[in-house]
């Protein structure tokens, strides 16, 4: 989805370690849409993205989780 916006800000990131990372893992990181909302603001509309990035070793173990939001305006 493109969005036509002049800029995005970095809003917060929330991690989550769930399991110990060792020298020498492979790691695999995906990135999930959650949400994106539209909303106004005192300057105006602007679109609220969040994002989650799931971090799994190569036995497929969960080690990590991040939370992002940024916001297009």
């Amino acid at each position: 989805m493109a969005l036509r916006v002049k800029r995005v800000m970095f809003a917060a990131e929330e991690w989550e370690y769930l399991a110990p990372a060792y020298v020498g893992d492979t790691m695999t990181a995906t990135v999930r849409l959650e949400s994106l909302e539209e909303k106004h603001g005192s300057s105006g509309p602007f679109v609220l993205q969040t994002t989650e990035t799931r971090y799994t070793n190569q036995q497929g173990v969960l080690v990590a989780r991040a939370r992002g939001r940024s916001i297009a305006r």
